[in-house]
């Protein structure tokens, strides 16, 4: 279920009295971008330790509080491209999707976005590098066949996407933490879940027992202090812990 957003005015305090903005805010202030521009929706990613590895680490996108479709691909399948791009330019990327549309259209008039081959096969969309204090760096993207951008638009929502990144990196959410002890047969479970397969499935795979299957599921939901397999796996891939 996704969080309410409030209906306060973007550019009042994201928090009262100055306060760390909610996560509230954070996805109020996504919605907003993304309504502006036609997109359908949006994906917020951190580009931190996992640096080396070439990976994006989800953060907040439109399905929270789990870790959207769309999410899941550019980390897991384009990681790379986008993250050598991100450290080295500020310039934003689109792509097209496998058919032309009002974005595509647009992104073509852009003289300040490069293109790239790489990005969802089924819809269109850009992801602008963002930044902050303490040398954090991530990526903001948007997706939709309706996004209608222009060189005097993009800079702006490039600037509310600093913004944007910067009150993220001030609640804390790209923080990296002491990762808990979860097991390797647990993170097999849970990457198989988040595959799509069923714990019958996935006991079958790995030779279990289905209660075997369950138990480590279960175990692995308690300690990433899950609500449910599904938020499991969205905190996993926010921890890197699965890809």
């Amino acid at each position: 279920m996704a969080l309410p957003r409030t209906n306060l005015p973007e550019n009042a305090p994201a928090g009262l009295h100055g306060a760390a903005p909610s996560i509230a805010d954070l996805l109020r202030i996504g919605d907003s971008i993304a309504s502006d521009i036609g997109a359908s929706d949006f994906a917020t990613f951190f580009i931190g330790a996992a640096r080396e590895r070439g990976r994006l680490t989800p953060a907040l996108d439109s399905d929270y509080p789990a870790v959207s479709t769309q999410s899941t691909i550019l980390s897991s399948s384009f990681g790379d491209e986008f993250v050598r791009h991100a450290v080295t330019s500020t310039q934003p990327s689109w792509w097209s999707g496998e058919r032309e549309s009002p974005a595509t259209r647009a992104f073509e008039t852009l003289g300040c976005a490069r293109r790239t081959a790489l990005g969802l096969p089924d819809v269109p969309g850009i992801a602008f590098p963002a930044y902050a204090e303490h040398g954090a760096s991530g990526l903001i993207a948007f997706f939709g066949t309706d996004i209608l951008l222009s060189d005097e638009l993009t800079p702006d929502v490039h600037a509310r996407c600093f913004r944007l990144f910067a009150d993220m990196v001030r609640l804390g959410l790209g923080q990296v933490g002491p990762r808990p002890a979860v097991t390797q047969r647990e993170l097999d479970c849970l990457k198989l879940t988040a595959n799509g397969y069923t714990s019958e499935e996935i006991a079958v795979i790995l030779g279990l027992s289905v209660h075997t299957a369950n138990q480590y599921l279960t175990k692995v939901t308690l300690k990433l202090n899950a609500l449910n397999r599904v938020h499991a796996v969205a905190k996993a891939l926010r921890l890197g812990l699965i890809e």
